[in-house]
C-alpha cells in the first residue's frame, strides 16, 4: 500500500522535528508541535505535502509494502505452470536458508519429485531452468506466470480464405440434423478444399485441433457474424460489463495508455506524421495526472517519464506552458493498470512495486479492461480533430493524410504539447460527466460533476497519498544486476567497461574480482551504480567510452551506433568476399524478417538521438581529464617556474670525496629541498599552529598526516630549525621539541623518548610508569618546552605495537592535559588518524588533520607545480652538462607514472639517475627505463614509466588513486584542493 500523511507521523523540516498532532483536509491545516521549543504550529496542508514531494520536508512513517503483480487474464495453463515454478523456487530456497549452495540445493531436489501446492507431484525441471527460477527467487513472480492466453503468431498461420472454407464447410456439413461428418472427416474435406484452390501446400494440412477449436471459437448457428470480429476488438465486444468499476478514492486505481494521434507536425524543418501521446488518467476523479508526447515509438523509459509526472507535482510546469488550472493532481497510485505493449516491459515496470504499488496487465486487444483511459483517448481525438494537420475524417484516423502534408499551417511538436496541456485541465477537468450526474443519488453526498470538482471535493475532505523520495524513485527506475569488479576494467555489462575515480575505492571495500551488484538504467548507457559497502549509498561508475558531452543513448541504440560504425567500414575488396561468403555459407539462405520502412526508421533514430541528448543536459556528467579527452593536460617547457633551493640541516658534507659529475649530481639532489607548492602550503599551516602556541594563545594540538615519501618530515626538520634550542642564563630552552615515536613501543617507551629528545639520559632506576612520567613532564618544564611534534605517530596504531590505539589516545590526552601551555603536533601515514576515532574526547580536542597529499595530476595547479620540480631536477644534470632528449611534457608524464606526484619518490628517481648516467651526456628514454627498474613503482606498478613514449592522462589518475588506495585515503570528488586533495575515511565531513 502507499504511504499516507497520518496523525503522530514526525517530520523534519529545515532541521526541525515536528510531530503531527492534527490534520484538516476540509480547512487545509495541519497543526505540528515543534519538540525544540515545545510549541505548536500549523501550515497549509498542501504546502506540506509539496515541501514533502520536492524533498525540503521528510517523513518518518513506515516504508511502503512492496506492491503485487498481476495478470487481469490468467488461463489455467499458465497457472498451473506458476505453481510448479513457485514449488522449486520454494524448495531451492528452504534449502540455501539450510546452509546448501544454489548448485547443492538443485541437485538435491533433482533426486525426488516436486510437490505442488495442490498435493499433485512432477519431475524436477532442468538444471538450466532451475538457476533462473532461483535468480527469480528475491523478486517478483512475474516471470515465473507465463501468459499463454496473450500470446499468438505475429501473423496469421494459414491464408484468410481457409476460414471461409472452415465456417462454410460447418455449416454446409457438419452442422446439420443427422450428418455424417465428424470432426476428423470434416478436416479431410477442409484440407482438400484448399489443396484444390492452392491455399495450402500438399505437404501441409491443417490439424482437427485447429478445426475444432474454430468450431467452438468461431461459429454460432444464431450469431455467425458476431462470432467472426476480428482479434483486436473481439474480446471487447465480447466482454459483459456485471457491475461499474468504483475505485473509491483518488489514486486507488489509475489506468495509462498509449494512443497514436492523427497529425502532421513540423519539427524544425520537416514533416512528421507519426506522433504518440501516454497519459495516465485516474479513475475515480477522471483528472489526468500525467501525459507524455512522443516522436519515436514508446518505450518503457517513456512509461516512466509519464509516471513521474502524475506521482510529482506539475504546477511549475503547467504555469510555464501557460495552461490555466485550479488543481494540480498528483501521488502515488494504489493500483495502476497496463496494457501489454511494447513499452510496458513487465520486469522493467516490476520495480514500482517496491514504493508499494500494485500493477496489473491487461491482456492483448483488451481494451475493456481500461475503460477510462479508452473514453479520454477518444474525447481527445474529437476535440482536437479540427485543428491544422489532423487526419482524422468521420470517425478514422488516417483518412486525409495527403491533403494534411499539404496544409501550409501545420503546428510544431511544442505547439500540439501546448493544446494538449490546455484540453486536459482546462477544458475536460471542467467538462460535466454523464456518469458523476447519474452516480450519486444521496442528497448529502454531492462530490461534483465535473473531474476538477471531484478532486478538490476530496483533496479537501482526505489525506491524499504522498509522493516517493526522490532516491525510492531512482531505485524503482533502475534495473539490477551482477558482474564482476575488476581492478583493471572495472565493471563490464553490455560489451562496455565501467571505470571512473570511484573504482578503487570499490576495489578496496570488495576487493579485486569481487561479484558485486549494481544498478543501471536500460536508457542511459553512460553510467552504472555500485552500493557502498558500509553506507550502501550508490557509487557512480562511468563508461569509459563516455565523456561530459555523450548524449544518454540507451544500451541498445549505443550498441546498435557501434555496429553501425563497424559496419561503414569499407575493408578490402578480398576481405570483404571472404567474409560474405563465410556468411553465406554460415546461413544457408537469407533471413524471412521483414525490414522496416527505412524513413519511419530514421525519424525513429533521430527522435532517440534527441531524447538522449535531452537526458544527457538534465543528468549531466562532471568534467575532468580521466572523462574528456578534450582536457588540456599539456606541460610545455617555457611554462615552468623556477624553485627556491635550500640545504638539508646536517647533510651538507656527507660527500667529502664526491668529485665526479655523477657523484656531484646525486649529491645535490638528495641534499636539496625545493619550496614546492604544497611543501609551502603544508609548511604554512603548520608554522601557524605552532606560532599560535609559543605567542600565548590556547596550545596547538594539530595532526599531519600523508603517505610515505611525500615531505611530512622535511616539513617538522624545517618548523624545528626555524626555532632552534638557546641558552638563556645557563639554562637551555627548547621551544620546539622534535620526537621520534620509537617503533612498536608502549607508553614507557613514549616516555622515555621525549626524555631523550631533551638531551638528558633516562635513569636507570626509574622503571615504573607513574615516575617515568613525572620526570619525563618535569624536563620539559626545565627546558621550557612549549610544542611538542612527534614523528612517525602512526607507529602507534601499526599491528605489533605494544600500546594499543585507545592507551596511545589516553597517553596524548593525559600529556596534553598535564603538561601545561605545551602545543602537541602529530605526524605520520593516513592510519594515524585511528589515534582520534579511539577516542573522542581525544578527538574533541585535535583539529581537522593537515593532509599532506601528493601532487595531482587532473589538476591544473598541481600539474605545473610537478611540473616545476621536475624542471628543478632536470636543471641539476644540466649544469654539469647532461641533455635530455625526450619532449618536456613526455617526461613529466613519466615521472610522475614513477613517483605518483610524490617529490620525496621523484627525488629517489632522479638520485637513482644520476648513479647510472655517465654525466656529462645525452639522457634518453632508454636511459631514464633502465633507472626506473631500480625503484619500486607506485600504484602497485599499474603504469610502467618510459616503456613507451607518452603516458595517456586515465593511466596518470589510476595510478594516484591506486596509490592512495593504499593508505584508505578517498579523493574528494567535488573540491579538490591542494592541501585537501584527499581524506581520510572516517575524516570526511557530512
Amino acid at each position: 500500500m502507499t504511504r499516507r500523511l497520518n496523525k503522530n507521523d514526525v517530520i523534519s523540516l529545515n532541521g526541525v522535528e515536528l510531530e503531527v498532532v492534527s490534520l484538516d483536509p476540509g480547512r487545509d491545516s495541519v497543526i505540528l508541535f515543534d519538540f525544540k521549543t515545545q510549541t505548536m504550529r500549523s501550515m497549509s496542508l498542501k504546502q506540506l505535502r509539496r515541501k514533502l514531494s520536492d524533498g525540503e520536508a521528510t517523513s518518518n512513517a513506515a516504508a511502503a509494502t512492496r506492491g503485487r503483480i498481476k495478470n487481469l487474464e490468467v488461463d489455467r495453463p499458465s497457472y498451473a505452470q506458476f505453481l510448479y515454478f513457485d514449488a522449486i523456487r520454494k524448495g531451492i530456497n528452504d534449502l540455501v536458508n539450510k546452509g546448501n549452495s544454489i548448485r547443492k540445493a538443485i541437485n538435491k531436489l533433482s533426486e525426488s519429485l516436486v510437490t505442488l501446492a495442490t498435493g499433485e507431484t512432477r519431475s524436477m525441471c532442468s538444471e538450466r531452468q532451475a538457476y533462473r527460477i532461483a535468480e527469480m527467487g528475491n523478486d517478483e513472480l512475474l516471470a515465473m506466470l507465463p501468459n499463454y492466453a496473450a500470446r499468438g503468431n505475429r501473423t496469421e498461420r494459414y491464408h484468410p480464405r481457409m476460414k471461409e472454407i472452415i465456417l462454410q464447410a460447418i455449416h454446409d456439413l457438419y452442422a446439420v440434423v443427422h450428418s455424417r461428418f465428424s470432426i476428423p472427416k470434416l478436416t479431410e474435406t477442409v484440407n482438400d478444399i484448399a489443396w484444390a484452390e492452392g491455399i495450402l501446400g500438399r505437404d501441409k494440412a491443417v490439424s482437427r485441433k485447429y478445426v475444432r477449436n474454430f468450431l467452438v471459437n468461431n461459429w454460432s448457428p444464431d450469431h455467425g457474424d458476431y462470432k467472426r470480429l476480428h482479434p483486436s476488438i473481439a474480446k471487447s465486444k465480447k466482454a459483459i460489463a456485471k457491475v461499474r468499476i468504483k475505485p473509491g478514492a483518488p489514486l486507488n486505481r489509475v489506468e495509462i495508455d498509449t494512443v497514436k494521434l492523427p497529425f502532421v507536425y513540423l519539427r524544425g524543418h520537416k514533416k512528421f506524421e507519426h506522433l504518440w501521446l501516454m497519459h495516465a488518467i485516474d479513475c475515480e476523479t477522471s483528472m489526468v495526472l500525467g501525459w507524455w508526447l512522443m516522436s519515436a515509438s514508446p518505450t518503457t523509459d517513456d512509461t516512466y517519464s509519464c509516471l513521474g509526472r502524475a506521482i510529482f507535482p506539475k504546477a511549475d510546469l503547467l504555469t510555464k506552458m501557460g495552461v490555466n488550472f485550479t488543481v494540480d493532481p498528483y501521488g502515488l497510485p494504489m493500483n495502476i493498470v497496463f496494457d501489454n505493449g511494447p513499452e510496458n516491459s513487465k520486469p522493467r515496470l516490476a520495480g514500482l512495486t517496491i514504493l508499494g504499488t500494485n500493477l496489473q496487465w491487461a491482456e492483448v486487444h483488451g481494451g475493456h479492461r481500461k475503460p477510462f483511459v479508452e473514453r479520454l483517448n477518444r474525447s481527445l481525438k474529437e476535440a482536437l480533430e479540427t485543428m491544422p494537420g489532423c487526419t482524422r475524417f468521420q470517425g478514422k484516423d488516417g483518412e486525409r493524410t495527403k491533403n494534411a502534408f499539404n496544409d501550409d499551417s501545420l503546428m510544431t511538436f511544442e505547439e500540439i504539447g501546448h493544446w494538449i496541456g490546455r484540453w486536459y485541465y482546462e477544458c475536460w477537468a471542467n467538462t460535466p460527466l454523464e456518469r458523476f450526474i447519474t452516480a450519486e443519488h444521496e442528497v448529502d453526498k454531492c462530490l461534483g460533476v465535473t473531474p476538477a470538482e471531484r478532486w478538490a471535493k476530496f483533496e479537501s475532505e482526505n489525506v491524499l497519498p504522498l509522493c516517493p523520495t526522490q532516491e525510492d524513485w531512482r531505485r524503482a527506475r533502475f534495473m539490477k544486476s551482477t558482474g564482476s569488479l575488476s581492478a583493471r576494467t572495472g565493471i563490464t555489462f553490455e560489451r562496455f567497461t565501467f571505470r571512473g575515480e570511484n573504482l578503487p575505492h570499490l576495489i578496496h571495500q570488495y576487493g579485486p574480482d569481487h561479484k558485486v551488484d549494481f544498478f543501471y538504467n536500460p536508457h542511459d548507457f553512460r553510467t552504472i551504480y555500485v552500493p557502498d559497502k558500509e553506507t550502501r549509498e550508490w557509487v557512480e561508475l562511468v563508461n569509459s567510452e563516455v565523456d561530459s558531452n555523450t548524449p544518454a543513448y540507451s544500451f541498445d541504440v549505443a550498441k546498435q551506433r557501434k555496429k553501425e560504425k563497424r559496419a561503414a567500414h569499407n575493408p578490402s575488396p578480398f576481405r570483404a568476399q571472404f567474409k560474405s561468403d563465410v556468411i553465406a555459407r554460415s546461413t544457408g539462405k537469407p533471413s524471412r524478417k521483414q525490414t522496416k520502412d527505412a524513413d519511419r526508421k530514421a525519424t525513429f533514430d533521430d527522435e532517440r538521438a534527441k531524447q538522449a541528448q535531452a537526458r544527457a543536459e538534465e543528468n549531466p556528467l562532471k568534467r575532468n581529464s580521466a572523462l574528456d579527452p578534450s582536457f588540456d593536460t599539456f606541460v610545455a617547457a617555457d611554462a615552468v617556474e623556477p624553485l627556491v633551493k635550500h640545504k638539508k640541516s646536517g647533510r651538507g658534507h656527507q660527500m667529502k670525496h664526491a668529485t665526479r659529475a655523477g657523484e656531484l649530481i646525486r649529491e645535490n639532489v638528495q641534499t636539496t629541498i625545493f619550496d614546492h607548492l604544497i611543501f609551502t602550503d603544508v609548511l604554512t599551516q603548520v608554522d601557524r599552529c605552532v606560532q599560535d602556541t609559543l605567542r600565548g594563545f590556547n596550545p596547538c594540538f594539530e595532526m599531519l598526516i600523508g603517505p610515505s615519501r611525500c615531505g611530512k618530515s622535511e616539513v617538522l626538520e624545517t618548523i624545528t630549525r626555524k626555532y632552534p634550542p638557546v641558552s638563556e642564563g645557563g639554562r637551555r630552552s627548547i621551544p620546539v621539541l622534535l620526537v621520534d615515536v620509537p617503533s612498536g613501543g608502549g607508553a614507557k617507551a613514549l616516555d622515555k623518548a621525549v626524555i631523550r629528545a631533551t638531551g638528558v639520559p633516562v635513569p636507570e632506576s626509574m622503571k615504573n610508569e607513574d615516575s617515568l612520567k613525572q620526570f619525563m613532564l618535569k624536563q620539559l618544564k626545565l627546558a621550557n618546552v612549549r610544542v611538542i611534534i612527534f614523528d612517525e605517530a602512526n607507529h602507534l596504531v601499526e599491528r605489533g605495537a605494544r600500546i594499543v590505539s585507545a592507551a596511545a589516545s589516553d597517553w596524548f590526552k593525559v600529556l596534553y592535559k598535564n603538561a601545561v601551555n605545551v602545543g602537541i603536533v602529530l605526524a605520520g601515514v593516513p592510519r594515524l588518524a585511528r589515534l582520534i576515532d579511539d577516542n573522542p574526547q581525544l578527538r574533541n580536542r585535535v583539529g581537522k588533520p593537515i593532509f599532506f597529499s601528493p601532487y595531482r595530476y587532473d589538476d591544473a595547479k598541481h600539474r605545473k607545480a610537478f611540473a616545476n620540480c621536475v624542471a628543478a631536477y632536470i636543471s641539476e644534470f644540466e649544469e654539469h652538462g647532461c641533455t635530455f632528449t625526450m619532449p618536456f611534457d613526455n617526461m613529466v608524464r613519466h615521472c610522475y607514472a614513477a613517483s605518483a606526484g610524490h617529490i620525496g619518490l621523484l627525488a629517489a628517481f632522479f638520485a637513482s639517475l644520476a648513479t647510472i648516467a655517465p654525466a656529462p651526456c645525452e639522457i634518453t628514454r632508454e636511459l631514464c627505463r633502465e633507472a626506473s627498474l631500480t625503484r619500486n613503482l607506485p600504484g602497485n606498478g599499474y603504469a610502467k614509466p618510459f616503456q613507451q613514449d607518452k603516458i595517456d592522462d586515465h593511466h596518470l589518475m589510476e595510478v594516484f588513486s591506486s596509490e592512495l588506495a593504499l593508505y584508505d585515503v578517498i579523493l574528494d570528488r567535488l573540491h579538490p584542493h591542494p592541501d585537501r586533495t584527499g581524506a581520510h575515511p572516517h575524516q570526511e565531513e557530512a
